[in-house]
């Protein structure tokens, strides 16, 4: 209410982008206060989902750390995972950072800029990837032959990643794997990218 009042008496200094901002937050704040059903709580996280990811294209970094860091913390790994992958492309929407990096990532070139960017959103994806393995990796999985809770977001989890189609998000995500160890992760991977991406490492590194 306070944000819509600002808004209408002085526009410069709260946005209609600033008043979603503060609606997405307040949903937050509210799932992560609710102590009724798991169902409403997630209702709330998925509305807070959905309101960040309407202002996504200039949302800024503060904010989506911070939005990404509290998804987390409620567990609800998919919307944060989905937050970062559409903020990354909306602050691309020419794909720049593509042709960038099929042009053999050119030195000095300002697509770089827009490449840079994306990965630092997709460093905030790798913490959220760690934090699942973390968790799935306490918790029983299966509970007399049945998925636990856990199980569900970590496969929520990484039906988003597989899911993906963005060249961009899936480079950073392999060059990921293969600087932590990962090989098998990577060579299980059922992307189509996955042919294109090995070629280009290929030459640079055997």
């Amino acid at each position: 209410t306070v944000a819509e009042a600002l808004r209408r008496r002085c526009g410069s200094f709260c946005s209609a982008q600033d008043v979603i901002i503060f609606k997405a937050q307040e949903q937050l704040k509210r799932a992560s206060e609710a102590s009724t059903s798991p169902e409403f709580k997630r209702n709330l996280l998925n509305e807070s989902l959905s309101l960040f990811q309407q202002v996504a294209e200039k949302l800024p970094k503060d904010y989506l750390e911070s939005a990404v860091k509290q998804f987390t913390e409620l567990q609800f790994y998919a919307g944060a995972i989905q937050l970062v992958l559409t903020v990354a492309k909306e602050s691309d929407k020419g794909n720049e950072a593509l042709s960038w990096i099929a042009d053999g990532r050119p030195e000095p070139d300002p697509r770089k800029a827009k490449f840079e960017y994306r990965n630092q959103c997709y460093d905030l994806l790798h913490d959220v990837v760690n934090a699942v393995d973390k968790t799935s990796a306490q918790d029983p999985l299966y509970v007399d032959g049945r998925p636990t809770v856990i199980a569900a977001r970590r496969n929520e989890a990484y039906d988003v990643i597989s899911r993906s189609t963005d060249d961009v998000f899936l480079t950073n995500l392999y060059d990921w794997y293969l600087s932590q160890g990962w090989y098998e992760r990577l060579l299980q991977t059922s992307s189509p990218f996955i042919v294109t991406y090995l070629q280009r490492r290929s030459a640079e590194d055997v």
